[in-house]
Parts: C-alpha cells; sequence; structure tokens
C-alpha cells in the first residue's frame, strides 16, 4: 500500500489520481477595467471560436487560486495580484464535460500586455453593456455574479 500513496500534510497523498473518475475542476478569471471586462476567443473544442473567461483546469498538487493566476498569465499575459472567490459553480449541464467551475474577480497589476497563449487565441477587452456577445460555457452567469460582487465591494470600500 505504501507505494499507492505517501503522506504530504500528514494525510494520503494518491500517486495516481488519474485513476478515479470524478468530475473535472476548472478556475474562471473575471478582469474588469472600467466597464469592460477582459475575454478570450477559445482555440479549441468545446466551444472553439467562442468567447470565453480565462480559465482550466486545476493541474495536480496547485491550490485554485494557483490555477487561476496561472491560466490567466496563459492565455492572457497578465499576472494576477489578488484574487477574490465569486461563486462555486457545479451545475452538470454549464460543460460538456460537467467540470465544476471556481470562479475569482482578479485584480492584476498591468492591463497593456495583453497577448494570446495556451489555448485562447484571441484576447480582448469586451464592453459589458454594449452588445456583447454571448459567452461559452456559463459564463454569462459568472460575469453577472462578478459584476454584482465587483459593485459590492466597490461601495462598501472594500478591496
Amino acid at each position: 500500500m505504501s507505494g499507492d500513496y505517501d503522506l504530504r500534510m500528514g494525510m494520503p497523498f494518491f500517486k495516481n489520481p488519474v485513476e478515479f473518475k470524478n468530475r473535472g475542476i476548472t478556475v474562471d478569471a473575471v478582469v474588469w477595467t472600467g466597464m469592460s471586462f477582459l475575454a478570450i476567443e477559445r482555440g479549441n473544442e468545446p466551444f472553439k471560436g467562442c468567447w470565453a473567461l480565462p480559465g482550466g483546469y486545476v493541474g495536480w498538487h496547485e491550490t485554485v487560486e494557483e490555477a487561476c493566476a496561472r491560466e490567466l498569465k496563459e492565455e492572457t499575459g497578465l499576472d494576477a495580484v489578488d484574487l477574490q472567490l465569486i461563486g462555486v459553480y457545479s451545475n452538470p449541464l454549464r460543460d460538456p464535460k460537467e467540470n465544476i467551475s471556481i470562479a475569482y474577480l482578479v485584480r492584476v497589476s498591468f492591463f497593456d500586455d495583453l497577448r494570446a497563449g495556451d489555448d485562447a487565441s484571441r484576447v480582448e477587452w469586451i464592453p459589458y453593456n454594449e452588445g456583447r456577445p454571448s459567452l461559452a460555457f456559463d459564463h454569462n452567469t459568472i460575469l453577472r455574479d462578478a459584476y454584482y460582487k465587483a459593485a459590492r465591494v466597490s461601495s462598501n470600500g472594500m478591496r
């Protein structure tokens, strides 16, 4: 049995977690500037060619916060400075692969170094209210929740 797992932080840590058939965990990042949000055009299926929030899978041995910052950097070139939880999105119909997503409102250090990378074919600032395209997955719901969270944080003087 000792070959199947080792101990980390005093708890069993399985070396081959891929043998488990549970739903995947993903992260999504919402970044605002004024009344625009950051979006990527997906380069891969599902939803290839559609606009989406930056994000992706949580890697083995990383926290969801680390995964969110990594995915944002890989797909947009931006560095996350602060992350605030928006919510957990677990409706099996939200994603064809039935992934669960943990979404964050993200503050970045600089806005001007945008570059599409990883599985993003383009990255752009999109106005929130003016002719906004429909987003892939359940990202319209996440974006709406982020909008209200950002408004609450701003009106309460919280960071």
